[in-house]
């Protein structure tokens, strides 16, 4: 079966349960205007929980906050 990830660039893998049940998390992160960008220049992110079968099961979105 193929897996539901969405091609949104270069993904960082986290294995283990994540907090939505799911078997493995990718985080993506992006820039003020929503660009791939390294982990380093990111101000916001996404995290893509799946399951052990590869489907996508919880998505959250985090941003960084206006000083």
């Amino acid at each position: 079966m193929a897996d539901e990830h969405e091609d949104v660039g270069q993904p960082e893998r986290v294995e283990g349960p994540t907090p939505a049940g799911g078997a493995y998390a990718l985080a993506y992160f992006y820039d003020d205007a929503r660009n791939s960008v390294p982990k380093e220049q990111s101000t916001g992110m996404e995290i893509q929980e799946f399951d052990d079968d590869g489907r996508m099961i919880h998505r959250t979105y985090l941003e960084k906050l206006p000083a």
